[in-house]
């Protein structure tokens, strides 16, 4: 609303005097003095980011379009409203802000077709937008709900700090029933017309009276209304029972909702408290009132307008500003501009009257383009370097960090950031300064989590970088792991001609198998694994045919292979143990020439080119394990014509595992079974999500399968495997030579180790000195802390002579300030201070500042 309505000269005054002349003096002062090296030596550092430690969640940005409603044009709607955020960089729109909230008006002329702008407003919104919070305010109940029929208009006697004595514009507390009707009314007429409203605020600035339309309320009255009125019918009429907001105070007075917040019967029905900064604030929500609500509070800041510069960048810096501080330091939820378009010329919108934007707007953008609903902020160095003011966020679906840093000084700045918990290699700037509105700059690579961005002078810049892998304290490390395998291969060489003698033996053998694999993961966090050995093989098949009919060749193939290995987790080892099968095929012969196979990880691959041949089974299992595996593989092979195979398998496998990672193991393992065999695999999986899986699997399967398992979660595996084989055993005899070859076989197998650093996260806040540097006036710090705590603030000479030390007793949030004097209250002079707070209770910690005084 205007400035000049609003009584709030001095508050224009102070920010006329604010931080951007503060640091035109204070060049002229370096420059003078000759203290450039001391201050940037001072004020110089790294831009930490942390997305292991995270904040209140955003709402979004937004702004008005009341009474302006017919001004936004499409293409301004456009501009306004299109979110093109989740699109390549390439196909982001420069210019673009992607505003996510709007505010519409609740007519107070009594009847619901009266609500047809404001409806329609939010219809504009939404066809570009579907995902757009809408919420509508009303400036003055209908005139029959006043005190003796007031006018919707006010008498313009100013703020009143909810004390309504003596005044006339006033809220009829009897007719609070029929005004909560009204407003339900509102509500449904848009739930008809295709509008869900975020939430309802029944008074825009209630403790002030200006002469336009309005009404003065106390805070009984809201609890009664809420409690009593409007909230039970929200509900009735079917809404949800949180979408209340209040108050809407014109100077972010919390008296104005301290007694509906109070009381648990109306507090139910709050989803958000509404501020305006016109003179006061912005002030941190209390978090009793969550506590007495029964569910998390939102603060919004929901409107806030100064005639500051018409379209010069220091307009967009002073809001950029201030959006930082309710949303950094107040832990604001929501930032909402007054207008989208001035309705006269006391610049009071984001674009003029004309509709041409202004730099206010593209500053917004910077933040509400990027920073979607449902991000959350994150731990960033609020002030690095002299001048720079740095904020972060983390959105999970989007899997995005956004950094958004305010370069408030006159001349370019080099600055670097360091970024953890996250991992992102290319950021995207996106500047708004004199002479950019919000424009894409080329990517910069981010090398081990850090890059250095030389900031332009007097500007607000968005660094968007994708986050390919999250694991805010996960680093895999890469260790390559060699195994030598020696795998003793007897090659049998017939050199006798024999008459087989085949004798069949039916001897059911069964062999309980009892393997256990207990796996804990301990894993908050994500790695990925890819252990997959691919060796591309192209083994011709050589043949040898025995012609003569009187002549059989047995060929006997006994490969024994026991390979164990032991890795201390967590390190993850896969042996390879191939079992090579000559095939002497007499008579007939099937000639497999050549097979080209790309293996990964194969374990054991039997070809009979006989028929009668079982289809090999493979199976892929995705073990994160330690394994030791003994495996004894027995292959005698008979081929006759006809040929029955028979191939007995022994395998015993040990698995035992203790590691924190997510490991993928490719393991296709072939086996040639001639029937019959009976084999059943019991499987129990013991997890934390209670699964327990029974698969008697009897399947001949060719497919190796690769599973990438990517399990965050704490995950336990005890599996049992039982099986029972019965063979039939044919027992030729032959003479043979065996000519024994040893085979030395390594495997390379990488290992990824993950390393865990333990987070620890205070949950005592310490907001940045604001302002500073000062010129004259009080420097403030906002502290919150979990539990009751004495908080001391101390102030420093740079040659540590304390001056000034001041204790106070907190529970909850607490404001103390320096009111730039010594211990004995003469007034400090000019100059840099360090400011140390330490907080003592159940946590304590210390943080200390640099602050300038620059009268």
């Amino acid at each position: 609303m205007k400035a000049e309505n609003k009584g709030v000269l001095a508050f224009s005054k102070i920010r006329e005097l604010g931080v951007f002349v503060i640091l035109k003096k204070l060049k002229v002062l370096i420059l003078t003095l000759g203290l450039g090296c001391l201050v940037s030596a001072a004020w110089a550092g790294t831009a930490t980011i942390n997305a292991g430690t995270t904040y209140q969640t955003i709402s979004g940005f937004g702004a008005a379009s009341v009474w302006v409603e017919s001004k936004v044009t499409a293409a301004l709607a456009t501009q306004f409203w299109t979110d093109d955020s989740s699109l390549p960089p390439a196909s982001q729109v420069n210019g673009n802000v992607g505003l996510s909230i709007l505010r519409i008006y609740i007519s107070e002329l009594g009847a619901t077709s009266d609500f047809t702008t404001a409806i329609n407003s939010a219809k504009q919104a939404l066809a570009i937008n579907p995902n757009m919070k809408i919420f509508g305010s009303c400036w003055s109940p209908p005139s029959a709900y006043k005190t003796a029929n007031h006018s919707v208009d006010g008498d313009n006697t100013g703020n009143d700090s909810f004390n309504t004595t003596g005044k006339a514009n006033t809220m009829n507390t009897a007719d609070l029933p029929q005004y909560a009707t009204y407003l339900t009314s509102f509500a449904t007429t848009c739930k008809t017309a295709g509008v869900s409203l975020t939430a309802i605020s029944p008074a825009n600035e209630p403790d002030y009276d200006p002469s336009y339309q309005s009404c003065l309320w106390t805070p009984q009255q809201f609890d009664t209304l809420i409690g009593t009125d409007l909230g039970p019918d929200l509900v009735a009429a079917g809404f949800t029972n949180t979408m209340i907001m209040t108050p809407e105070s014109f100077a972010d007075n919390l008296v104005g909702s301290n007694t509906t917040m109070a009381d648990p019967t109306a507090a139910q029905y709050v989803k958000m408290i509404g501020m305006h900064l016109y003179g006061g604030g912005p002030n941190t929500v209390p978090a009793s009132y969550s506590t007495v609500a029964g569910h998390n509070v939102e603060s919004w800041e929901t409107e806030t307008s100064e005639k500051t510069s018409d379209n010069l960048i220091d307009s967009g810096i002073y809001y950029a500003h201030q959006l930082h501080t309710c949303i950094v330091d107040n832990n604001f939820n929501a930032y909402c501009y007054w207008w989208l378009i001035n309705l006269n010329t006391d610049d009071e919108g984001l674009c003029d009257n004309t509709g041409t934007p202004t730099k206010r707007l593209y500053t917004l953008g910077n933040y509400s383009k990027f920073i979607r609903p449902g991000f959350v902020r994150i731990s960033a160095s609020e002030n690095p370097t002299a001048g720079v003011t740095v904020s972060a966020y983390y959105g999970a679906s989007a899997a995005k960090v956004v950094v958004v840093a305010i370069n408030n000084n006159a001349v370019t700045t080099s600055q670097t950031f360091s970024i953890s918990g996250a991992n992102v290699s290319m950021v995207y700037p996106w500047i708004t300064d004199a002479n950019n509105n919000l424009v894409q700059q080329a990517g910069v690579p981010v090398t081990g989590g850090s890059f250095t961005y030389t900031l332009n002078a007097t500007s607000v810049t968005s660094f968007v970088g994708a986050v390919t892998s999250s694991g805010a304290t996960n680093t895999p490390t890469n260790t390559p792991t060699n195994t030598p395998t020696n795998t003793p291969t007897k090659t049998p060489t017939n050199t006798a001609t024999s008459t087989p003698t085949n004798t069949v033996t039916n001897s059911p053998t069964k062999t309980p198998t009892n393997t256990v694999t207990n796996t804990p993961t301990n894993s908050p966090t994500k790695t990925t694994t890819n252990t997959a050995t691919n060796t591309p093989t192209n083994t011709p098949t050589k043949t040898i045919t025995n012609t003569s009919t009187a002549t059989a060749t047995n060929t006997v193939t006994n490969t024994a292979t026991n390979t164990t290995t032991g890795t201390t987790p967590p390190t993850n080892t896969a042996t390879d143990t191939a079992t090579s099968t000559s095939t002497n095929t007499p008579t007939r012969t099937t000639t497999n020439t050549p097979t080209a196979t790309t293996t990964n990880t194969v374990t054991n691959t039997v070809t009979n080119t006989n028929t009668g041949t079982a289809q090999p089974t493979n199976t892929a299992t995705n073990t994160p394990t330690q394994t030791a595996t003994d495996t004894i593989t027995n292959t005698p092979t008979n081929t006759s014509s006809p040929t029955t195979t028979n191939t007995p398998t022994n395998t015993p496998t040990k698995t035992t595992t203790n590691t924190s990672t997510n490991t993928l193991t490719n393991t296709p393992t072939a086996t040639v079974t001639n029937t019959p065999t009976s084999t059943a695999t019991k499987t129990l999986t013991n997890t934390p999500t209670n699964t327990s899986t029974d698969t008697p699997t009897s399947t001949p399967t060719n497919s190796p399968t690769s599973t990438h398992t990517n399990t965050p979660t704490n995950t336990a595996t005890n599996t049992s495997t039982a099986t029972t084989t019965f063979t039939r055993t044919n027992t030729p005899t032959a003479t043979s030579t065996f000519t024994p070859t040893t085979t030395p076989t390594h495997t390379n197998t990488p290992t990824i180790t993950p390393t865990y650093t333990a987070t620890t996260t205070s949950s005592i806040i310490i907001s940045e000195p604001y302002p500073n540097p000062s010129n004259g006036l009080p420097i403030i710090f906002n502290i919150q802390v979990p539990d009751e705590a004495t908080v001391t603030l101390d102030v420093f000479t740079l040659g540590f002579r304390k001056i000034y030390s001041e204790t106070t007793h907190a529970y909850g949030p607490v404001t103390m300030q320096w009111n730039l004097k010594d211990i004995s209250g003469a007034q400090a002079a000019n100059g840099l201070y360090y400011v140390r707070i330490h907080v003592s209770g159940g946590e304590s910690t210390t943080k200390i500042f640099k602050v300038l005084i620059l009268r």
